[in-house]
């Protein structure tokens, strides 16, 4: 089976008024188009013929997924997303196994109905994640070293952070780290907001005195930390630029969140962009907020989301200082050659994987089976007998022996195995 899968647009209020309808094709509504979600999630499963596909698949699992499949679950394992960030999503995390089939035993022992906006687990599954960026996309992702965290906030020259670099120098480690996130999440809003008015005027101040924030450095642009700065990092330097820009996003974060700690534990994370093209896995407990552009983001079949701040939705803090990992994240982002038109990018979860195809007009090519969703988000794609235009996306079960592929356009993949 190889037929049109019609996606389900999720409506936040951080999603892009433009992005997702010109991808389909469709004239804006006003509406902030969020996500697409392309999978078989019970919470906004995607359509086959008008069928959702979760019943499809429930009715002949064997024949839409196959036996590797259906030995392990009754579910396709994995989602694909189109991301079209216009404002900072919040400060989350997703869970492993273990901690998403406790939290949701627990908020169904609560009575906590599965579609209320106070739940945090919708389901028992983990959520590693995988996006890749189809325009340029920032994102805070995953903590740094802690000495080089307190070097950078030494650079902030304001009395009200001491308390906060204090508790910092006493425990130089990844514990040290979990308690002053803890801290800082668990601080009343008044003294919040005293200790932002402070810190914000400062780093204005910074970005006011460094007019260049491009967030593009080379090789030849790294600088040592500041020679203001009250803590030495060995062998350490770093992007001045890309600091400026990170002081840049705080403040603008500050403007929308006045009381929200969240927007101090911005400063310890990992300011990155990817270009279009690039990729980064996110494991479980991995803190991240997706800033802006747009992207395609596969993961395991989970709806599960932990915040802690930068949100008008549901926080749990205890249940993030549980799940958030504050070891410091090596951070690795996706670049892999493409050969013959394919690109496959590195998953290090079981569930799903992702590959690009760039086809010509004088080039086709066969691939295995699926499960597997295909979006075409340039150009023109045909898979067998199936046209798929720009936005389109098609669904294509295990028991079609072969895939073949042409056309003029650019085509994502999600499947279990790599395609290629």
């Amino acid at each position: 089976m190889v037929k049109i899968l019609k996606g389900v647009v999720r409506h936040y209020d951080w999603g892009s008024p433009t992005v997702i309808p010109h991808l389909l094709g469709l004239p804006p509504n006003g509406k902030p188009w969020a996500e697409l979600w392309l999978g078989a999630h019970p919470t906004a499963p995607a359509t086959v013929d008008d069928k959702p596909l979760n019943l499809l698949i429930s009715k002949d699992p064997h024949n839409l997924l196959g036996s590797d499949i259906t030995s392990t679950s009754k579910n396709l394992p994995f989602l694909m997303k189109v991301l079209a960030v216009e404002h900072p999503l919040s400060l989350q995390v997703h869970p492993t196994v273990e901690q998403a089939q406790e939290g949701f035993k627990r908020e169904q022992a609560m009575g906590i109905p599965i579609d209320s906006p106070k739940r945090s687990f919708r389901d028992s599954c983990h959520k590693p994640e995988l996006v890749c960026a189809l325009t340029s996309f920032e994102l805070l992702c995953g903590f740094r070293d802690v000495q080089f965290t307190l070097a950078l906030l030494d650079t902030i020259h304001s009395k009200e952070l001491d308390p906060m670099r204090d508790q910092l120098r006493k425990k130089l480690s990844p514990q040290g780290l979990h308690a002053l996130v803890g801290w800082l999440l668990s601080l009343e809003k008044t003294e919040v907001a005293m200790l932002l008015n402070s810190m914000l005027r400062v780093c204005s101040e910074i970005v006011a005195r460094n007019v260049d924030t491009s967030p593009w450095t080379t090789d030849t642009d790294k600088t040592r930390i500041p020679a203001d700065s009250n803590t030495e990092v060995a062998d350490t330097s770093y992007h001045w630029q890309q600091w400026i820009r990170q002081l840049t996003t705080a403040i603008k974060l500050g403007e929308h969140y006045p009381q929200d700690a969240g927007v101090i534990v911005s400063l310890l994370l990992n300011y990155i962009i990817l270009r279009p093209g690039e990729a980064m896995f996110l494991p479980p407990g991995t803190p991240h907020c997706y800033l802006r552009g747009s992207a395609v983001e596969v993961m395991a079949c989970s709806d599960n989301v932990v915040r802690g701040g930068l949100t008008s939705k549901h926080t749990d803090i205890n249940t993030l200082l549980e799940v958030i990992d504050t070891t410091p994240l090596a951070i690795e982002i996706q670049q892999p050659k493409t050969t013959h038109g394919i690109t496959t990018y590195e998953s290090h979860a079981t569930e799903f994987s992702l590959t690009r195809i760039e086809l010509q007009s004088d080039f086709s090519t066969a691939i295995q089976s699926g499960p597997a969703i295909l979006l075409c988000t340039n150009g023109r794609v045909q898979v067998n007998n199936l046209t798929l235009e720009r936005g389109q996306a098609a669904w294509i079960s295990f028991s079609e022996e072969l895939i073949n592929l042409k056309g003029l356009g650019t085509a994502f993949v999600c499947s279990k195995d790599q395609w290629g």
